[in-house]
């Protein structure tokens, strides 16, 4: 559920601030959150010992970066 709404945020609140700009920045918003989550779960798995890659987490943030996106799309 952190995962989610921290993604959610995440993409609604910047959709917010970038909300002149065009569909193609957009999508690349959601690009650099979902690959940032993706970024961060490998960076778990490879470099910390108290701390494992989850891809349910990598779900999460996907699932709550599109939702983001959605409810933005629905605020324009």
């Amino acid at each position: 559920m952190v995962h989610f709404c921290f993604y959610f945020g995440f993409v609604f609140w910047w959709g917010s601030y970038l909300r002149k700009k065009t569909k193609r920045i957009l999508i690349g918003l959601w690009l650099a959150a979902v690959g940032y989550g993706i970024i961060m779960e490998v960076c778990q798995f490879a470099f910390t010992q108290n701390r494992s890659a989850d891809l349910w987490d990598v779900l999460a943030n996907t699932i709550g970066a599109s939702v983001g996106l959605w409810v933005f799309s629905l605020k324009k």
